[in-house]
């Protein structure tokens, strides 16, 4: 009976010790300006950014030198068209297109295309949330005037039994 206390006693310590680290990790990167505080259900949001027309290219070069890129989350793009890809394992899945050019200004449409849930959390959230503020942060760097609205996003749900 002893031995059982014993071993719930290191599980919950353990337990304490994995929720405190994570905290302090989640501290650390909103104090570093890495994530924003967000909603639960942001990515159900798409972002829709106007700004002034950046250099193409410059985009491009940006979003390479996001910490996330290459690292956890993988990249691919049409610098002519302004098209990018995110894939963040299997486990979601974004993309960002300029979808409008007129008058010196552009609209990026942001959104996330998929995700795999684990009991109503988003699988690699954490990255999203970097992806998405490394975005917000290089849109007000080119224009710090950059308007911003959100859209929800209309996702089809799989539900799996076994």
């Amino acid at each position: 009976m002893q031995m059982e206390y014993a071993i719930t006693g290191i599980i919950v310590a353990v337990l304490v010790v994995g929720i405190i680290w994570a905290c302090l990790a989640r501290k650390k990167l909103l104090d570093n300006g890495e994530i924003i505080k967000r909603k639960m259900n942001f990515m159900k949001m798409a972002e829709v950014f106007t700004l002034i027309t950046p250099d193409p290219h410059t985009v491009v070069e940006k979003i390479k030198s996001f910490p996330v890129i290459g690292k956890t989350v993988a990249a691919q793009w049409d610098e002519a068209k302004q098209y990018f890809e995110f894939n963040y394992y299997k486990s979601w899945t974004a993309s960002m297109k300029k979808i409008k050019e007129d008058d010196g200004k552009s609209v990026y449409y942001f959104s996330f295309n998929h995700f795999k849930s684990n009991n109503g959390t988003p699988e690699g959230s954490l990255d999203a949330n970097k992806l998405l503020t490394s975005l917000e942060k290089m849109f007000l760097e080119f224009d710090p005037n950059t308007q911003v609205h959100n859209e929800a996003v209309d996702f089809k749900t799989k539900h799996h039994f076994f």
